[in-house]
């Protein structure tokens, strides 16, 4: 059993497949497997992970799904995971040679009391053409925080993306949800909800570099894409229903408040709907407020693009 899985879905992305390949190549700690899930690639995609396996000094494991987005395609992966240890790679980005040989010294040296308590090691990612850090740093001392204090921490520092080596038995407990009218889940409602519940090991190291604009990249898309602001909802709805104990220290909660409404009314949610998802009677009262500001919102941008 290999130490680390690296997991990376995949769709439509052969062209890109050999940046993570060469840099996985590179690595200086050899005690991996690499996971590919194939979410219904209609391009040379399995023959280009053929070849990788010919050359990969380490093992390559490819499974092909339907297409259902990146969310089914991870909970897919956990079936195919042995390892203690998870590492999700995008198909578009790349490892610092030495990333998973820091993962590991992090993890060996912990404490086990600490080492119980934490989920995850969250290190830093550099932009792939500047190399600076994205999103800043971490103070140094923030592990010696736990629970709510370290979580007030985290949501206070914590800019930009990271990248993070999780447990395999957590994420295993912790599978993504499917929502009937939209494939595209926001990995947030996961890792939000197990970070309320475990600590986090936060390292300066830089682990990733991360790749931006690629032409059919996942963060690249039309801002106001209505599918894309389905997801947003059950987004705006995870954090209001689960996360309202944060008010004060998490922005993402008061931001959805009134995101909730803008979504809605954007994917013409019904109004009775909204409100009946809502968990709580003053929550709701909350996001009724929201509503003409959204309203007037909708209009106006729709109104600038010639739209009713």
């Amino acid at each position: 059993m290999s130490y680390f899985t690296v997991c990376t879905p995949t769709y439509n992305r052969a062209h890109l497949l050999k940046r993570p390949f060469d840099s996985l190549q590179r690595q200086t700690f050899k005690d991996f497997e690499w996971l590919i899930i194939d979410d219904g690639s209609i391009d040379n995609t399995k023959e280009v992970v053929d070849t990788f396996i010919i050359q990969a000094d380490f093992k390559i494991i490819y499974v092909k799904t339907e297409n259902r987005g990146k969310a089914a395609a991870l909970n897919e992966a956990y079936k195919h995971i042995n390892s203690d240890y998870v590492v999700n790679l995008d198909s578009d980005d790349e490892y610092t040679d030495d990333a998973l040989q820091k993962m590991y010294d992090i993890w060996e040296n912990m404490p086990k009391e600490k080492k119980d308590r934490v989920w995850c090691v969250t290190g830093n990612c550099v932009d792939s053409k500047t190399r600076e850090v994205i999103g800043g740093t971490w103070p140094e001392d923030i592990n010696l925080y736990s629970g709510r204090e370290q979580r007030k921490q985290i949501l206070k520092y914590k800019k930009g993306e990271k990248s993070c080596c999780r447990k395999t038995a957590v994420l295993k407990l912790n599978l993504f949800p499917q929502y009937p009218d939209t494939k595209f889940v926001s990995e947030a409602v996961i890792w939000e909800k197990i970070n309320r519940e475990y600590d986090q090991y936060c390292t300066n190291d830089v682990f990733r570099i991360y790749y931006r604009e690629e032409e059919d990249s996942l963060s690249v898309g039309k801002s106001y894409n209505v599918t894309r602001k389905i997801t947003y909802y059950y987004l705006s709805l995870f954090y209001v229903n689960q996360c309202f104990d944060e008010f004060f220290i998490n922005k993402n909660v008061a931001f959805s408040l009134l995101n909730l409404s803008r979504c809605a009314l954007i994917t013409k949610r019904k109004f009775k709907k909204v409100m009946s998802e809502i968990d709580n009677w003053y929550k709701r009262v909350l996001v009724l407020l929201g509503y003409p500001i959204s309203w007037l919102f909708v209009k106006v941008y729709y109104a600038k693009r010639g739209r009713d």
